[in-house]
């Protein structure tokens, strides 16, 4: 996805793909809580879940709102503004 090589861009792209894995692996452990026989039973287990799925959504966010600002602050030669944009 990235066409230009910059550490801090790639440090930031890898944040939010793995706050995305977190977020499909909790909706794995979800599905599994949804089909217990007493899922009242299993409240402690929901609590950890929606805590780690705002974990992961925070994560994803205060990288993507970083990933937007770093993005700015390159400096765009005229020949690889299409190449930035796409990003």
């Amino acid at each position: 996805m990235l066409s230009h090589h910059c550490k801090d861009c790639h440090a930031l792209f890898v944040e939010m793909h793995s706050a995305v894995d977190d977020a499909k692996s909790i909706v794995v452990e979800a599905g599994v809580l949804i089909h217990v026989s007493k899922p009242i039973e299993h409240f402690d287990g929901w609590c950890h879940i929606r805590d780690r799925w705002q974990s992961a959504s925070r994560r994803w966010l205060l990288a993507a709102a970083e990933f937007k600002n770093h993005l700015a602050t390159h400096q765009v030669a005229p020949g690889s503004a299409k190449s930035v944009a796409k990003v």
